[in-house]
């Protein structure tokens, strides 16, 4: 597995250093504005769900091709949080790990992952960009095709 792709609103701020070619078809899809979790998401996910989308849409992250990764992140949470209970309540049986135990490990890096794709911890939060990408570039009417904008002169 390479490195992750890097937005090219990153490489414009960065001043793209590895001189590819920027991306200047990339998906911009509208913001997230109807928080009703999925009919498909247990109770439990839900109430994940109604606290997590509403601060991901304020912080402008959340867009309508999310839906299916925020899902992910709810059942993640979920099923972390079920197995830390179940965890605690049986305890570790004789010198061995509990399965729950293992579990709830699982599902925690389940969690890191769906959270950092969110940009829901401080590093992660730090590369994120949230203006729409398509003020990125401005269409040059004299040859048809698109320059790309300096956003710091």
């Amino acid at each position: 597995m390479g490195r992750p792709n890097t937005p090219t609103a990153l490489k414009l701020i960065n001043g793209n250093p590895g001189k590819r070619a920027l991306n200047k078809r990339e998906p911009d899809a509208e913001y997230l504005e109807d928080m009703t979790p999925p009919a498909e998401l247990s109770e439990n996910a839900k109430k994940v769900w109604a606290v997590a989308a509403p601060l991901l849409r304020k912080s402008k992250v959340v867009t309508v091709l999310d839906v299916f990764s925020l899902e992910m992140l709810c059942n993640a949470i979920v099923d972390y949080r079920t197995a830390q209970a179940k965890s605690e309540k049986s305890g570790t049986a004789g010198s061995g790990i509990s399965p729950w135990k293992q579990l709830q490990s699982m599902h925690f890096k389940q969690a890191n992952v769906m959270l950092d794709k969110f940009g829901m911890n401080p590093r992660d939060r730090a590369r994120l960009m949230i203006e729409p990408q398509l003020g990125l570039f401005d269409v040059d009417d004299k040859n048809g095709g698109t320059k790309e904008k300096n956003y710091f002169t």
